[in-house]
């Protein structure tokens, strides 16, 4: 069915109508999740409600960002979201969780924009416009292509390392000859592509303005727009530029050493009411997997997110801690850095192991040093219903002993690795050993078993929560960053990337980060991700899983200051607000 809004709201004019609807109260009457855009689909929340007898429209505010050009300014008030779209205004937000919504109902009417539903999805077409002329100017350190428009339009921008795509919703007659090699221009019924080569260590910056009405293309180094805006009222996303300098130069030197970072980061009261953390793996139903953090936020209606710890990216496995609801799902490996966290977000960093024995019915007790991990390591590891369904030897020649209701009922050859598939027992667990002869002779069928488990330190088993990853950058405000420690390499160590962090701020808050590159840079090295999360104000923060799998989430949409294209992964650290 096809709905004309203002038809609607005709309609709700009748005696019956009222009745249903009073006039000083609100009510949902629609939602979905997707909008067209001029012929465009995206995924993006929206709803609709009655204010009385007058119909409002908001769609989500990352949302309306990324796909219809809004800039999103800062603002201290959650409810009032002040943004530029060739002129700017201020218009209302309200959260209703996991979004926040912009009401664009007065900037539709202002601007003759044409709202209607079909199928569910909330259709968004705007007048045609026309653009008149480009213009190109090159400067030393930069360079700007202005698009004069007809009329204000919506645009969308799409970028990698080599190349930017600007998508205006307007015609044009000019052809890509009367502009040129500066870029290639491709022309539709109703939109404009501009194709865009980026110099190196460049990005492009997209703006509005109006008198006239323009769109401006810059290629900058700095292109990631500073923000602050209180998002709700215990959540507060910011993106700024953080300035380390090499202090071993001297003085002369020091300002030509200067690295920026541009940093994005969300600070939540994580003690508030109704905020839930949770660790969310890709999948629901066992450990094998990846996803986008951004499609697994969406299905688990998360309102922010970040990928989480270490994984097998051949195997999809994990390779470090989750915990969930006091279930282990994989445990710690090689006393790495996790943060854990009980039902009140009460929080603690720290180095952790899993210590499990087995204890026989001879006395004999043997260890066990791995619980639903993909790290493999010579002697026994153990694996759980949370692992999956069944468990498939990783490694060649591994025995196989099925452990049911605390009793040895099948001693199996595992056979060549990523075969053969094996059951785990609901009311048990698999063992498997590897390269371990000596505990193979200790077990044998029939034998009556129990399990000792506990970690190191303590106080950890009392967190329900935990996400393992590594290493420890921060504790107590201090830099503790000791690679060998927790085993990484040297080179880990010293490689700059793109980084993602977990930290308590000195307030109590959690702040969940990204740090992209900086000009003429890879990204950040762990030392000067230490001390870009110390001028943040944190006190206690530990390194996430980077490079390519780094991902913030807000409201639905990735708001990286990366431009390089995120990787599936294989969990997520989920924030849900009044879920």
């Amino acid at each position: 069915m096809f709905y004309n809004l203002n038809s609607i709201s005709i309609v709700t004019a009748s005696s019956a109508n009222r009745n249903i609807i009073p006039k000083e109260q609100s009510s949902f009457i629609r939602t979905g999740a997707e909008i067209s855009v001029n012929g465009g689909k995206f995924p993006v929340p929206w709803n609709q409600w009655y204010r009385g007898n007058s119909l409002h429209t908001a769609i989500g505010d990352t949302g309306a960002m990324r796909f219809l050009g809004l800039e999103l300014s800062n603002t201290d008030d959650p409810s009032i979201q002040p943004i530029k779209w060739f002129s700017s205004q201020k218009i209302s937000a309200a959260f209703n969780s996991p979004y926040r919504y912009l009401d664009i109902t007065e900037l539709a009417k202002k601007h003759n924009w044409k709202l209607q539903i079909q199928d569910n999805i909330l259709i968004i077409n705007s007048p045609p416009a026309k653009i008149k002329n480009i213009r190109t100017e090159k400067k030393i350190d930069r360079k700007k292509i202005t698009i004069f428009l007809d009329r204000p339009t919506f645009w969308q921008v799409f970028q990698n390392k080599q190349e930017a795509i600007v998508n205006i919703d307007a015609t044009t007659e000019i052809e890509s000859s009367e502009i040129g090699d500066q870029f290639d221009l491709e022309t539709s019924q109703k939109q404009t592509l501009l194709r865009l080569d980026l110099p190196e260590n460049k990005a492009v910056r997209v703006s509005t303005f109006n008198i006239p009405d323009r769109i401006v293309i810059e290629f900058r180094t700095d292109a990631m727009i500073k923000r602050d805006i209180q998002w709700t009222n215990n959540l507060r996303w910011r993106s700024d530029y953080i300035h380390l300098n090499n202090s071993f130069f001297s003085r002369k030197k020091l300002r030509e050493d200067v690295k920026s970072f541009p940093v994005v980061w969300l600070e939540i009261e994580a003690r508030a009411n109704g905020i839930e953390i949770l660790p969310i793996p890709s999948n629901k139903e066992g450990m094998n997997g990846t996803l986008r953090v951004v499609k697994t936020a969406r299905e688990r209606q998360a309102t922010a997110a970040i990928n989480g710890g270490f994984f097998n990216r051949n195997n999809e496995l994990p390779l470090g801690a989750i915990r969930s609801q006091g279930q282990w799902l994989s445990g710690p490996i090689l006393n790495r850095g996790a943060i854990a966290w009980d039902e009140r977000n009460h929080l603690k960093i720290g180095r952790l192991r899993l210590e499990e024995t087995l204890i026989t019915t001879k006395g004999d007790r043997l260890p066990i040093q791995l619980l639903n991990s993909a790290y493999i390591q010579q002697g026994m590891a153990r694996y759980t219903k949370e692992w999956g369904e069944f468990y498939t030897p990783l490694s060649d020649g591994e025995i196989i002993i099925i452990v049911h209701d605390d009793r040895i009922i099948r001693k199996l050859p595992g056979g060549e690795a990523l075969k053969t598939k094996f059951s785990i027992p609901k009311n048990g667990y698999i063992l498997t050993l590897r390269k371990d002869e000596f505990l193979s002779k200790k077990m044998t069928e029939g034998m009556k078993v129990h399990l000792n488990s506990y970690t190191v330190p303590r106080e950890f088993g009392d967190y329900t929560e935990i996400i393992g990853a590594g290493p420890i950058l921060l504790q107590n405000g201090k830099n503790v960053l000791n690679v060998s420690s927790e085993t990484f390499s040297k080179f880990f160590g010293k490689q700059a990337a793109i980084r993602s962090a977990i930290a308590v701020t000195k307030e109590g808050k959690i702040a969940i980060v990204v740090v992209g590159k900086p000009a003429g840079k890879k990204g950040a090295t762990l030392s000067e991700l230490a001390e870009i999360l110390q001028q943040l104000g944190s006190v206690d923060a530990l390194n996430l899983d980077g490079g390519s799998s780094s991902s913030l989430y807000l409201g639905g949409q990735l708001i990286n200051p990366s431009l390089v294209p995120v990787a599936r992964v294989h969990n997520s650290i989920g924030i849900f607000l009044n879920k």
